[in-house]
C-alpha cells in the first residue's frame, strides 16, 4: 500500500469516526421532547424571534461541554459517568451526581411514557393512560425476554424522523413565510408554557438540561479516539447540525402560533396541517423512537440498583413502570416536561460550573 493510499485510508477512518461521534449526540439530544416539538415550543418558540437568539447560547455552550466531555475523555480514560463526576466535582459531590443522574433517567423515563400516552391519544384516540400503560408493557417485554437486538434494530429509524422533522418544517415555512414572521411577533404575548422567565436563561438551561447526559456519553466515547483534532471537529459539528434542525423547527412553530400553543404535540399538529398524508407515518416513528429511548433509560435504571436478568431486577421494573404510570398520567405530557426538563436544565447548571472551575484551575479544557 502507497503512501497516498494509507492518507486516504486514514483519511476515511477518520471521517466515519467523526460520523459516529456525531451520530451519538444528536441520537442522545433527539428524544421525545424534541420529536415532540415540546422542547423547541418551550424553550425557544415561546419567546418569538429572541428565541432564535436563545438557540445561539445553547449552540456555544453546546459545543463548549461537547468538546470538553470528549478531550476529558480522551486524556483520562473515563469509562463511566460516575468517573467523570469525580474528576470535575471530587468524590463526595461525585457520587452525588451519579446518584442524580440515576435520577434524572428514571424522570425521563417517565416523560417518555407521558409523550408515548400523548402521541397516540392524539393520532388514534387513545385514553393517555392506555398509551401510556402500552409503551411500558413494551419496555417491560424488552427488558424481559432480552429484546435489545430489536430495540437496536428500531432505533436505525432515528435517522428517519430528522428526515420527517426536517421535511414537514420546510413544508410549513415554504408553505407561509408570512405566517413565520407573524408568529415570531405574537408568540412572547401568548399564555404559553416557557422553561423560563427570559429567553437568555431558556437558552441557557438548555445546554445544561443535557449535560449530564453528555457528561455519562461522550468522556468513554473520547476516550477510544486518538486523535484531538477529530474529536475538536465532532464535537463542533454534532451542535451546530442539531441548532440549525431546532431552528428550522423553531420556525415552522411561528407559522403554527396561536393553536399549536393548545397542543402536546405540536410536530405532530404541523404534520395533520401541513402533510395529512405521511402524519400516521410519522406518529408511528415518533412512538418507536420513543420506546427504543425508553428501554435504555428503564435499564440503566434497574442495573444500578440490581443484577441484570435478577428476580429483584424484574420486580423493581415493574414496580418502576407502574409509578411511572401514574406519574405519567397526572399530568398532561407539556407539563410534566415544563416541570421536570428545566429542573434537570438547574442542576446542569453546577455541573457546568465545576466543569469552569476545574479547567480554569488546570488552565486545560482536559
Amino acid at each position: 500500500m502507497n503512501d497516498s493510499t494509507k492518507v486516504a485510508s486514514k483519511g476515511r477512518r477518520g471521517v466515519i469516526t467523526v460520523v459516529k461521534i456525531v451520530g451519538a449526540f444528536l441520537s442522545l439530544l433527539m428524544g421525545s421532547g424534541f420529536s415532540t416539538g415540546q422542547e423547541a415550543l418551550q424553550f425557544f418558540a415561546a419567546f418569538g424571534y429572541k428565541g432564535i437568539a436563545a438557540i445561539s447560547i445553547f449552540l456555544l455552550l453546546g459545543i463548549y461541554m461537547t468538546v470538553s466531555f470528549l478531550l476529558a475523555g480522551q486524556k483520562h480514560g473515563f469509562k463511566n459517568n460516575e468517573e467523570v463526576f469525580r474528576f470535575y466535582a471530587g468524590d463526595t459531590f461525585g457520587k452525588l451526581f451519579s446518584l442524580y443522574a440515576i435520577v434524572t433517567l428514571y424522570s425521563v423515563y417517565v416523560v417518555m411514557l407521558s409523550s408515548a400516552g400523548s402521541v397516540l391519544h392524539e393520532s388514534y384516540g387513545l385514553p393517555i393512560a392506555a398509551g401510556a400503560s402500552l409503551m411500558g408493557l413494551l419496555v417491560l417485554g424488552a427488558l424481559y425476554f432480552g429484546l435489545r437486538e430489536i430495540v437496536n434494530v428500531l432505533g436505525a429509524l432515528g435517522p428517519a424522523l430528522i428526515v420527517a422533522i426536517l421535511f414537514i418544517a420546510i413544508v410549513v415555512i415554504s408553505r407561509d413565510p408570512a405566517s413565520a414572521i407573524e408568529g415570531s411577533r405574537l408568540a412572547p404575548s401568548l399564555d404559553s408554557l416557557r422553561a423560563a422567565d427570559s429567553w437568555w436563561l431558556s437558552g441557557m438551561l438548555y445546554p445544561a438540561l443535557v449535560a449530564i447526559g453528555l457528561a455519562s456519553f461522550m468522556p468513554p466515547l473520547g476516550a477510544k479516539i486518538d486523535s484531538t483534532r477529530q474529536l475538536v471537529v465532532a464535537g463542533t459539528l454534532g451542535p451546530l447540525l442539531f441548532a440549525l434542525t431546532l431552528s428550522c423547527i423553531v420556525i415552522a412553530l411561528f407559522s403554527g402560533m396561536p393553536d399549536i400553543t393548545e397542543v402536546n404535540i405540536p410536530m405532530l399538529y404541523l404534520a395533520n396541517t401541513a402533510v395529512p398524508v405521511i402524519a400516521p407515518l410519522f406518529s408511528g416513528i415518533i412512538t418507536v423512537c420513543i420506546f427504543t429511548t425508553a428501554v435504555p433509560l428503564l435499564w440503566a435504571t434497574l442495573v444500578r440498583f440490581s443484577l441484570d436478568g435478577s428476580r429483584r431486577y424484574h420486580l423493581l421494573a415493574v414496580c418502576l413502570t407502574v409509578f411511572g404510570v401514574i406519574g405519567a398520567t397526572a399530568l398532561p405530557f407539556g407539563g410534566l416536561l415544563n416541570i421536570i426538563y428545566p429542573t434537570i436544565g438547574y442542576s446542569g447548571f453546577i455541573l457546568l460550573a465545576l466543569m469552569v472551575v476545574k479547567q480554569v484551575r488546570t488552565r486545560s479544557l482536559s
